[in-house]
């Protein structure tokens, strides 16, 4: 309603000393972002995973491996066929959380993805910003067992709007998952313990 997208039944709506009650969305200077900004709302959960892929060119039978791979890693193994509005929030946002501490520079954000059934030897995260096409190694290759949590301080994360999970079978990247920023409603923990018992839940038996 501030934003301009729907108009109030009654009331006025004021923007400091500003009336904008009838003024349109694009005249009023504010920004705003969709809690599932990642997500096409009219494509099943395979093809919003595969998406990119197809983009690349991928072949039928590498990208069906590709995608059924990440689904099962973030736990969503079986919603192949489901929409966006049939997922909760949590499902729409695997495997994220932020661990706060006394000073914000040392808050991390923690990203755990689960390996499928050990495709994947090693992963690593890159920082990548898409205006200036700026990249920045945040986390360099590192083994990858049943399970790896990819863990970067907050202020890290902030340099780069967006990143890339590197996943490697061999030498080079077998697969590179994209996400568009850490999700604003991810939650944060103030103990280990919690964060884990949450990640845990998550992430079903794929995260343990």
């Amino acid at each position: 309603m501030i934003a301009g997208f729907r108009e109030p039944s009654s009331g006025r709506v004021f923007i400091g000393d500003r009336d904008v009650t009838r003024v349109e969305a694009n005249d009023r200077g504010i920004g705003f972002v969709f809690q599932n900004y990642a997500l096409f709302p009219h494509l099943l959960v395979f093809e919003i995973v595969a998406y990119g892929l197809r983009v690349r060119r991928q072949s039928a039978s590498a990208l069906a491996r590709a995608v059924t791979d990440f689904l099962w890693m973030v736990g969503l193994a079986g919603y192949e066929r489901q929409m966006p509005h049939q997922l909760s929030g949590g499902e729409q946002q695997r495997g994220w959380a932020v661990l706060k501490d006394e000073s914000e520079e040392a808050t991390t954000v923690v990203l755990r993805v689960a390996n499928s059934a050990a495709a994947y030897a090693a992963v690593s995260l890159e920082g990548v910003d898409p205006f200036s096409k700026s990249r920045k190694v945040l986390l360099p290759v590192q083994s990858f067992g049943r399970k790896v949590d990819l863990v970067v301080s907050r202020d890290a994360f902030g340099e780069f709007p967006s990143c890339e999970v590197h996943l490697y079978a061999d030498q080079a990247p077998t697969l590179t998952v994209f996400y568009p920023g850490v999700p604003d409603t991810t939650p944060e923990f103030t103990t280990r313990g919690a964060m884990d018992a949450y990640l845990d839940r998550v992430l079903g038996a794929a995260g343990r």
